[in-house]
C-alpha cells in the first residue's frame, strides 16, 4: 500500500489519536483508512481500523443486489 494522504489528530492528553488516510495499491486502486490509536506502555498502538473502498454512489446501485446476495449466502 501506498499512501496518498493522511491526517492524524491526537487528544488534550496526547493518550489518544485517529486519523483518516487514502492508500493505494495495484489491485484495488485507491482506498480510505480509519482508525484510532491508544498509548499503552508508551507506545502507540493500533485498538481500531477499517479499510473500505469505496464506490460512488451511481455504480452502487448496480453491485448493492450483488453484494446482499453474496451476504446472504455467507
Amino acid at each position: 500500500y501506498k499512501k496518498i494522504d493522511r491526517n492524524i489528530f491526537v487528544s488534550k492528553n496526547n493518550k489518544t489519536a485517529w486519523f483518516d488516510e487514502v492508500v493505494e495499491n495495484k489491485t484495488y486502486g485507491k482506498l480510505r483508512g480509519t482508525g484510532v490509536l491508544v498509548i499503552e506502555n508508551n507506545e502507540w498502538k493500533i485498538a481500531q481500523y477499517n479499510l473500505l473502498l469505496p464506490i460512488p454512489n451511481d455504480y452502487l446501485k448496480n453491485y448493492a443486489s450483488e453484494i446482499k446476495e453474496f451476504y446472504e449466502k455467507n
